[in-house]
């Protein structure tokens, strides 16, 4: 990746206003903070829209990035994203990815994650928590944490 696409993606990812309350698979997330942050990667991202915003990438083992979604709009051939009765749905192929709507203009749900599908072992629902490697987190509150889980 050139340098100048380097710094645009940063600017972009630092320009975002995030909700102030993520509500993740059953778990608050306050303060707008990022989700995950993989070795430096972080692979999604929500910031406030109409509808929200979306940012889903992965790490490659090379050490550069695949972008899937970006700015709510797919950037690979096999991901769709679409908007169902104010529900953003994103998959690839016949997989669901992402379920997620807002709750206000404040507040963000996520009710569905799997990033299973792009190499990631994350992934849960709004009854049974969150899942990252072997840890599991259901019906916690997180405040002020800037990152809610670090890995590498």
């Amino acid at each position: 990746m050139s340098k100048n696409k380097e710094r645009q993606e940063n600017s972009i990812a630092n320009s975002i206003e995030p909700y102030d309350t993520i509500i993740l698979c059953g778990n608050k997330i306050v303060g707008g903070a990022n989700l995950f942050d993989i070795s430096g990667t972080i692979p999604l991202q929500i910031a406030k829209g109409t509808p929200p915003n979306i940012w889903l990438k992965t790490k490659l083992k090379s050490g550069g990035e695949l972008t899937f979604v970006e700015d709510s709009k797919s950037s690979h051939p096999d991901i769709e994203v679409a908007d169902i009765d104010g529900k953003i749905r994103v998959t690839l192929g016949s997989e669901k990815i992402l379920d997620l709507s807002e709750l206000d203009g404040e507040v963000v749900d996520i009710e569905y994650l799997d990033l299973r599908p792009i190499g990631l072992n994350i992934h849960g629902d709004s009854k049974a928590g969150i899942t990252v490697g072997n840890s599991k987190f259901v019906g916690n509150t997180f405040k002020g944490s800037g990152t809610f889980i670090g890995i590498g």
